[in-house]
């Protein structure tokens, strides 16, 4: 471990090698900025509190973890939090299967027009980037 990985884990509570501060933006940006291990031990750590493992699974999906924040993802479109339903999406983007991407459609017909709209905005900047490959 070097030195800004080190001073990094004691500012964010990391003394002891077990536990985080996962409720820190400070320190979810700093992981996320540092990137390898030390922000999938991080974010992978901060993924088992319900309080922070939506924004865990966001991050981890963007770090190209994809696996363990797939189910995270579903589970929150049941929810009718229209914040945390914009953020799943967004990670099922960043996931980037047909499967993801079929999801993110479906959301395209939700009750919510909220929902809907931004599913339809995902879902044509998708197609749009595919376009210009």
């Amino acid at each position: 471990m070097n030195e800004a990985d080190r001073l990094v884990d004691e500012f964010c509570g990391n003394k002891d090698g077990t536990t985080y501060n996962c409720l820190d933006d400070d320190c979810a940006k700093l992981y996320f900025t540092i990137g390898g291990e030390p922000a999938i031990n991080y974010f992978s750590y901060c993924l088992e509190n319900e309080e922070s493992n939506l924004i865990a699974a966001l991050k981890l999906a963007q770090l190209g973890e994809y696996e363990r924040t797939y189910p995270v993802f579903v589970e929150v479109l049941k929810n009718e939090d229209t914040d945390n339903m914009f953020s799943a999406m967004q990670g099922l983007a960043a996931i980037g299967t047909p499967e993801t991407f079929a999801l993110i459609r479906a959301q395209t017909q939700n009750e919510n027009t909220y929902i809907a709209k931004q599913a339809q905005y995902i879902f044509d900047y998708i197609n749009r980037k595919r376009r210009e490959q």
